[in-house]
């Protein structure tokens, strides 16, 4: 049950996130029933409250910049047709990355196109552009998953955490099915420290686990603060079920916070799929001192003298003079030394061809990104959709764009 911090951290950027620019005429749309329902749609339900509709016969396109190791677009996919209605590029630093091909099914969270294999000591910039060609397809854009790069301390608003990440502790009794851990025995309980704003459960179910599917009990302890919550009951046609959100934490004040979640029994089994915590930072300011304007023609409204420390006005002022004298020599021989290695320099040039800089082809730096509250906002809320800055224009289509591959294993 161990696996890399790569395969178990992802950093999720949702659709209403503000680092993502939109160009084109997409529309918002939230999920409707059907697309929470795995016997019409492949795959767990959308992660984003809103999702970002595809229009018709009409090219659009969003951009992100980010810092880490491999990313994925996903969205949902509604294409009854056997043939094709879509089409689609996807760069990374403004090279082509793989776009995946799917037709004649129905899909959640569906890879349109992936980046792998990325620096992780540089930014990197993603750029997706899609068309829809026919009247049967519907697409939707669900979310951004970014494997953050090593040892980054970044403060990532939404972060998933999968079952099998150490820093989740589990009493005995938990039983690994690959996808998730689950227990049926009461008593038992899984633990996490956090640092952040929120915490959200989502489970898993398989008829396998457990023949019994009635609504089951639990109970979260958020900071030692017990809160009892309802595993609600799997219908009869459901074999499987997958991300389905089981709770989420009242909203929390920024900081290290403790989760303790114990099964209570009476009903089906608890499991755990993944976590996702929150970390919306609160707006911090940096104290500053107003300045203190002193008016020597003023005398002190205080009664109390100043406090002598014995030296006279004269050997102050020749101290004055002293210490500006060794300044102003001080200002005039690193003036001096900057001029003479100047010329230095130059004249190395001169005579000599300089490599190219690679500081001239890196990107800026990048600040971690933040987003508010993804399941909070009211649609009226949302930050409208942004046109991309010039040098973010989605590349024109280019012909041959690979064709049906093998999904790789997913996020």
């Amino acid at each position: 049950m161990t696996s890399g911090p790569i395969d178990r951290l992802s950093v999720i950027v949702d659709s209403i996130s503000p680092s993502i620019q939109y160009e084109g005429d997409w529309t918002n749309a939230s999920p409707t029933p059907d697309k929470m329902n795995m016997t019409e749609f492949i795959g767990e339900p959308p992660f984003s409250d809103v999702l970002r509709q595809v229009p018709r016969q009409n090219v659009v396109s969003l951009s992100h910049k980010f810092n880490g190791t491999r990313i994925q677009v996903q969205g949902t996919i509604a294409h009854p047709s056997k043939t094709m209605g879509w089409k689609a590029t996807c760069t990374v630093d403004g090279r082509n990355v793989d776009v995946y091909k799917i037709w004649g099914i129905s899909q959640n969270q569906f890879p349109f196109c992936e980046g792998r294999y990325l620096s992780s000591t540089s930014p990197h910039s993603l750029n997706f552009t899609i068309e829809i060609l026919d009247d049967d397809t519907n697409i939707w854009f669900d979310r951004l998953m970014v494997s953050p790069a090593p040892f980054d301390n970044s403060d990532h608003p939404i972060v998933q955490v999968l079952h099998t990440d150490p820093m989740i502790s589990y009493t005995d009794h938990w039983k690994d099915y690959v996808t998730g851990l689950y227990t049926n025995v009461t008593g038992s309980k899984v633990s996490i420290d956090f640092n952040g704003t929120a915490l959200r459960w989502y489970t898993i179910y398989e008829a396998t686990f457990s023949a019994v599917r009635s609504q089951a009990k639990g109970t979260l302890f958020i900071d030692n603060q017990p809160i009892p919550f309802v595993i609600p009951e799997i219908k009869p046609s459901v074999d499987v079920q997958m991300g389905e959100l089981l709770f989420r934490t009242p909203e929390l004040p920024p900081g290290l916070h403790s989760a303790e979640v114990t099964y209570d029994g009476f009903g089906r089994p608890l499991a755990l799929y993944y976590l996702v915590i929150e970390n919306i930072p609160k707006n911090r300011t940096i104290p500053t001192v107003p300045p203190t304007f002193v008016d020597n023609n003023k005398v002190p409204s205080s009664s109390v003298a100043a406090p002598n420390f014995g030296i006279s006005r004269a050997v102050r002022i020749g101290l004055c003079g002293g210490i500006g004298l060794l300044a102003a020599i001080i200002i005039i021989a690193v003036l001096v030394l900057y001029i003479r290695r100047r010329r230095q320099r130059r004249n190395l040039e001169q005579s000599t061809t300089q490599p190219f800089s690679l500081s001239f082809l890196s990107l800026s730096a990048l600040g971690p990104f933040r987003a508010t509250n993804p399941k909070s906002t009211a649609l009226e809320q949302l930050p409208q959709l942004r046109t991309a800055q010039p040098e973010e224009n989605p590349p024109p289509y280019e012909p041959g764009i690979r064709g049906p591959v093998k999904l790789r294993r997913l996020f």
